[in-house]
């Protein structure tokens, strides 16, 4: 309210802080009170980069809800926003990618979640590199979407390689690692 006050709703400092907002409401689990800040933000004359972030947090706020369906729609929506904007390369587009990906995963559709979550694991790999956790997180997605289509060895070894970066990057108490151990194990 402050910076919409004295700076007014179109102002950098008001969308970043608006959008900061949003994000620890999100996490939070204040799923309503993000989505308000999300519609305010995305509506008041912001760039298209803006947008894009904004639609990215209202559809995790979808999949969080388990709405897979209007969580794919914005995915889809924002990847090719991403992806005229930003390039296929860049590190937003592939994490768009990769969530796209997992909303595909949520409904079955194992066959596209697949194939985009292989363009991007193959990008991360070159760049931001295999020990980044972005490129972990593509890399756990991808061997659950093997997993459901059988290819268990795939999934086994995409799964054991990410359960031994994360140990070396991150150590053996980290989420991320304890998350790839808990996959392995089930």
């Amino acid at each position: 309210d402050i910076y919409v006050r004295n700076l007014g709703v179109r102002h950098e400092s008001t969308s970043k802080s608006t959008a900061e907002l949003s994000e620890l409401f999100w996490r939070q689990g204040r799923f309503d009170e993000a989505e308000k800040l999300i519609g305010s933000s995305s509506s008041s004359g912001q760039g298209q980069l803006e947008i894009l972030h904004a639609m990215h947090r209202q559809s995790a706020i979808y999949f969080a809800r388990n709405d897979f369906a209007a969580s794919e729609t914005l995915r889809r929506e924002g990847l090719q926003i991403s992806r005229r904007i930003l390039g296929d390369k860049d590190p937003f587009t592939l994490t768009c990618m990769n969530n796209l990906g997992s909303v595909l995963y949520e409904q079955g559709d194992y066959v596209e979640a697949e194939s985009l979550l292989r363009q991007t694991l193959e990008t991360r790999r070159d760049d931001p590199g295999e020990k980044h956790p972005s490129t972990l997180h593509t890399m756990a997605n991808l061997a659950l979407v093997c997993g459901e289509q059988g290819k268990s060895a795939e999934a086994e070894e995409l799964l054991h390689r990410a359960l031994e970066l994360s140990r070396a990057v991150n150590g053996e108490a980290h989420p991320d690692t304890l998350k790839m151990t808990y996959l392995l194990s089930s």
